[in-house]
């Protein structure tokens, strides 16, 4: 028996999508967050202990890991904009109950993220 596809074959495309998407947008600050501790723990295997302010300086420990958080950090404030803007247009305000978990799973990121980055670690990343 063939299925019997019902509404805009556009409309199942984009249903199918949203889900990985605004998923994948509501993990920005949890990856960032990640490359933040996993430069932090170079670092101290490359200079022998866990960096503080000021020691050793971020962007004499590894190029590629300073880089690559400094770009976690910003693209965190233009993911967490599309999540909250897009998807409530893309369900054209019909939030589904998933939905309220993903956006509610993305504002617990970016609050981690700005208590990780009030820490420590962040004052030593940004000096």
């Amino acid at each position: 028996m063939d299925k019997v596809q019902i509404g805009n074959s556009r409309e199942s495309t984009t249903g199918r999508l949203v889900l990985p998407i605004s998923s994948a947008l509501a993990a920005v600050p949890y990856a960032a967050i990640a490359l933040l501790y996993l430069f932090a723990w170079d670092t101290s295997r490359r200079f022998g202990a866990w960096p503080t302010p000021s020691t050793p300086d971020p962007k004499d420990a590894s190029e590629t890991l300073y880089t690559l958080t400094f770009f976690g950090f910003l693209a965190t404030l233009p993911a967490m904009f599309a999540l909250v803007v897009g998807l409530p247009l893309v369900r054209r305000f019909q939030l589904q109950r998933v939905d309220k978990g993903i956006m509610l799973f993305a504002v617990a990121g970016c609050t981690a993220l700005a208590y990780v980055f009030a820490g420590d670690l962040g004052v030593w990343f940004a000096d």
